[in-house]
């Protein structure tokens, strides 16, 4: 499947143009490649964003004009609504949400829940003066063909003696060996969907946003595998994802065989550093991680339902725990950082964990939060967590992030993470007046040039149990006490 050009479409804010963008929105998502009941979803999802839009970004009355551009990704398409209306207001899509699921559950009508029940990303990006940003996302309607019928894995077998292999980049006709590997290995319980579309695993390796690290024996078996993820904010500092060995040769070195490949292969391609995310339940996946040289940063308390009752979606006792852990490969000795005086010396012990130091600068005495409004990103998965990232600071950012939390926590998102960047002077100087909010530490998520963030994180009526947070290494527990003895809930078990 080839790569097709964006589609930018100018749209008046009437909704007698609803046909039209519908129409549109499955023309694009046909030529893609995206199958019936998929396109039938997009289609829905971006006739919700588009009717909220037109009702509630502008005046009544108001004549405008708001763009929809659409976008082939390797994992399916991208839908950008941009408009200059009024200002986001979260609550106001909480109450719309609230409304359809009591008033409009099984029909068509406003709904922005529905936009989270058909596509399978959605973000709000407030950008100041230029406006606003809905980002809608729906993955490839690819069928799993290629290894859906095979038998389920044995999980209680022996492992096999190993045999000899080479690790090499992935070749295209590797694709679906990789996949059924991924299959033996987990069942279709792991959570990255595409690792069983060889079509799409064939496409991010081709456009360079995923990088496949395979061993492979001599009779071309696929022994483990091993990836850089290049989708987040930063194009230097990929995450290190979908590592997996075949159950048969479990245990014999080859995870470590791929983890220091993958660390060369970046370190000679220039990138500035790697992370991985770790689940907490359990230390396995850390130890890991801390064999390839990463090191803990971040703790992010609650951020996913608990992994044994996923589809449950409720109900399964305390939530997971997320550690984040990272390495540098091609950093300077020093970084310049604001961080908030109250956290600057455990920002400090992190960093130098990471075997760098951290410079703080000095703040000056006369500096003032700039004219322009705040530039913020919200992005959520409703019933499970939000990030609020504060792109660019501004005269309104302390009250826009209130407002932000407010809405979320009517919409009952238990978990609410802020990133602030550490490069700019403004974090520490109105860190505390977020957290006089509710939000407390999390950590730190190191990056490249000027790209370092501080996580903050808010807990709506939760009270953790930390002795539930298996932590393994001695930075790890210390950023889990540090994290334990801001936690402002944990007063309520006293």
């Amino acid at each position: 499947m080839g790569k097709y050009q964006d589609i930018c479409i100018t749209i008046p804010n009437n909704l007698r143009y609803i046909p039209l963008i519908q129409d549109s929105t499955a023309a694009f998502a046909r030529i893609i490649g995206l199958d019936e009941k998929s396109t039938n979803e997009v289609v829905l999802g971006v006739e919700e964003a588009v009717v909220n839009v037109i009702d509630h970004a502008f005046a009544e009355g108001e004549q405008a004009s708001f763009n929809i551009i659409f976008q082939q990704t390797a994992l399916g398409m991208q839908i950008l609504i941009r408009e200059q209306g009024m200002p986001f207001d979260p609550e106001e899509l909480t109450r719309l949400a609230q409304k359809d699921r009591t008033e409009a559950e099984d029909t068509r009508g406003l709904g922005l829940h529905l936009m989270y029940r058909f596509m399978d990303e959605v973000s709000f990006v407030n950008l100041g003066k230029a406006g606003k940003e809905t980002r809608l996302v729906k993955y490839s309607g690819i069928r799993m063909r290629d290894v859906m019928d095979l038998p389920q894995p044995d999980s209680h077998k022996e492992a096999d003696e190993v045999p000899a292999y080479q690790i090499h980049l992935m070749t295209p006709e590797q694709a679906v060996e990789i996949s059924r590997c991924a299959y033996m290995s987990y069942g279709y319980s792991y959570s990255s969907d595409y690792i069983y579309f060889p079509e799409l695993l064939r496409q991010l390796n081709e456009e360079g946003k995923m990088v496949s690290l395979v061993a492979s024996s001599e009779n071309k078996e696929i022994i483990g595998h091993v990836a850089l993820i290049f989708q987040g904010d930063d194009p230097h500092v990929p995450v290190v994802d979908d590592a997996f060995v075949n159950p048969k040769y479990r245990g014999a070195g080859c995870l470590n065989d791929l983890g220091a490949a993958v660390i060369e292969w970046a370190q000679n391609n220039g990138l500035t550093g790697l992370y991985t995310w770790a689940v907490t339940t359990h230390a396995y996946s850390q130890r890991v991680a801390l064999k390839w040289g990463l090191s803990d940063t971040a703790i992010l308390i609650s951020g996913e339902l608990p992994f044994d009752f996923k589809a449950l979606k409720e109900g399964a006792g305390q939530r997971e725990s997320i550690a984040i852990l990272f390495t540098y490969l091609n950093a300077k000795n020093a970084i310049q950082i604001y961080p908030p005086a109250q956290h600057a010396d455990m920002i400090q012990q992190i960093y130098h964990s990471l075997g760098i130091q951290a410079k703080i600068l000095p703040i000056g005495s006369s500096l003032d939060l700039l004219e322009e409004d705040a530039i913020l990103e919200l992005k959520y998965d409703p019933s499970i967590i939000a990030f609020v990232t504060v792109k660019t600071y501004g005269k309104n950012v302390v009250h826009e992030v209130n407002r932000m939390l407010r809405g979320l926590c009517l919409e009952r998102l238990e978990t609410i993470y802020l990133k602030l960047p550490l490069t700019s002077p403004y974090t520490a100087i109105l860190t505390e007046e977020f957290e006089n909010l509710g939000f407390f530490f999390s950590g730190i998520m190191p990056g490249s040039e000027g790209r370092d963030q501080l996580i903050l994180q808010y807990l709506n009526n939760q009270v953790i149990d930390y002795d539930l947070i298996k932590v393994h290494s001695e930075m790890g527990q210390k950023i889990l006490a540090y994290i334990k003895n801001h936690d402002p809930n944990q007063i309520l078990k006293l």
